[in-house]
């Protein structure tokens, strides 16, 4: 295991429906929704009530 700390840590946003998500910020791990962080309900597999699929690539 590594010794990442906040400092060093690079934010990863491992839930699925915020990947798939229009309104997530690149290379952070929140949204224009919820600027701070994902909400619990959505880390916990509840799904998020600000869901927007983005559209499919070209």
């Amino acid at each position: 295991m590594t010794n990442e700390t906040n400092q060093t840590m690079i934010p990863r946003n491992a839930v699925k429906q915020c990947n798939e998500c229009r309104k997530r910020v690149p290379y952070t791990i929140s949204c224009s929704k919820c600027p701070e962080n994902i909400p619990y309900q959505v880390l916990t597999g509840e799904g998020c009530p600000e869901f927007e699929a983005k559209e499919p690539q070209k």
